[in-house]
């Protein structure tokens, strides 16, 4: 069954931060080791939450969140650091508006956490603004592709024509896997001129145009185990 999680969102975003990565620089990302303040995880459907991750998915989509109303407040797990810095503290009303602010950004993370996107939390400059950027695993996205009947590039030799996404069918022991069907030959390629030559990543059949499709299929849609965001236009 896809986007099997064996982790819930509160167990990923309550989760301790450990030691290797508390001592490495982390420049402006930020964490989130309670509610208050977002941490960077990497939840892969069908996963647990890996302790190490050596090369992330590309990122194609980024979502913005205000933080703060305006950069010269005290606000969230830094408040201690910004009143070194003369930051002023805000009044109640600002509280409220932030406070709805986080409670709202909180319930879209975790929807989006629950679909099995990879998620990477970054303060802004200021301080004043969450950016979130989105990827989705490989394996994720053929899932998702294959859910919508999502339409691919073929090959040059079938005209580069577009036809429904399929996976591959390993077919049935009892059958001798007589029934096997595989499609995966079938769908073109798409390589950066950088890598050109070298063996082709497992997302190689999705142009960034399919990846955005398909990103955003499973961040606006309604559907089963797709988190139902409501981002506008």
């Amino acid at each position: 069954m896809p986007f099997v999680r064996d982790h819930s969102t509160r167990e990923l975003l309550q989760q301790d931060v450990h030691k290797t990565r508390t001592d490495r620089a982390r420049g402006s990302a930020i964490e989130e080791g309670d509610e208050e303040a977002p941490q960077g995880y990497i939840p892969v459907a069908g996963q647990p939450m890996p302790q190490t991750q050596t090369k992330l998915p590309p990122s194609d989509l980024v979502m913005v969140f205000p933080y703060k109303t305006h950069s010269t407040l005290r606000w969230g797990e830094a408040e201690k650091d910004e009143e070194a810095r003369g930051l002023r503290q805000p009044n109640d009303e600002q509280i409220r508006q932030m406070e709805s602010w986080k409670a709202k950004r909180n319930q879209v993370i975790h929807s989006l956490s629950d679909t099995g996107l990879v998620l990477m939390l970054y303060y802004s400059r200021d301080r004043d603004e969450i950016f979130v950027r989105v990827a989705a695993d490989p394996n994720h996205l053929r899932q998702v592709a294959e859910m919508i009947r999502y339409q691919l590039e073929l090959k040059p030799q079938y005209l580069s024509a577009f036809a429904d996404y399929k996976n591959d069918y390993p077919g049935r022991r009892d059958l001798n896997y007589s029934d096997r069907c595989i499609v995966s030959h079938l769908y073109e390629t798409h390589y950066d001129k950088e890598t050109k030559g070298e063996y082709p990543q497992k997302d190689a059949i999705f142009r960034t145009v399919d990846r955005l499709r398909l990103i955003d299929h499973i961040v606006r849609s309604g559907d089963h185990n797709c988190a139902g965001v409501d981002v506008g236009q």
